[in-house]
């Protein structure tokens, strides 16, 4: 009995608690690379390093996306479910903001313009978005601690029998 809880605790945390950490780690960093990217792409004074940073980040939005179809194929809980809606939200609403922040880098604008821009909605989405995988990242963690707990204290209780 004990032996086939452990189990299912060592396939949760294998198959899903530490998958997800991996996860939303690399989720937090392709969006700090895209907003690198961005603010790169604003200060880069030639054309050929501003048509880098694009292309950089339209990378990072990409591989973003398809780490967080992977990942939603292993939420398993509802404060997971909860957490990704407020993450696709407010990556959404930074990526809809994106081409603007795009045509100023392009247009060579910088100044009030730009800092609005770039401070303005841009600023409080991605904000948003990394307190939503902050948030992921504690959940989840939390979940693994707590599973990793209960498979310890049922070894320990074996041993003791």
């Amino acid at each position: 009995m004990q032996n086939s809880r452990l189990t299912t605790i060592v396939t949760q945390t294998a198959g899903s608690d530490i998958p997800s950490i991996h996860s939303v780690t690399l989720i937090d960093s392709l969006l700090g690379s895209h907003r690198r990217g961005e603010m790169l792409m604003l200060l880069a004074t030639e054309k050929v390093a501003k048509e880098k940073y694009i292309k950089r980040n339209d990378e990072s939005a990409e591989k973003l996306a398809k780490e967080l179809a992977a990942y939603e194929k292993i939420i398993d809980t509802d404060a997971e479910k909860k957490l990704i809606g407020e993450f696709k939200s407010a990556w959404g609403a930074y990526l809809a903001e994106y081409p603007k922040i795009k045509e100023l880098a392009l247009q060579e604008v910088s100044g009030e313009d730009t800092s609005k821009q770039i401070l303005g909605a841009s600023s409080k989405s991605f904000n948003l978005a990394l307190a939503a995988l902050e948030g992921l990242e504690k959940v989840n963690i939390e979940q693994s601690h707590k599973e990793s707990w209960l498979g310890e204290n049922i070894q320990i209780a074996e041993t003791l029998r």
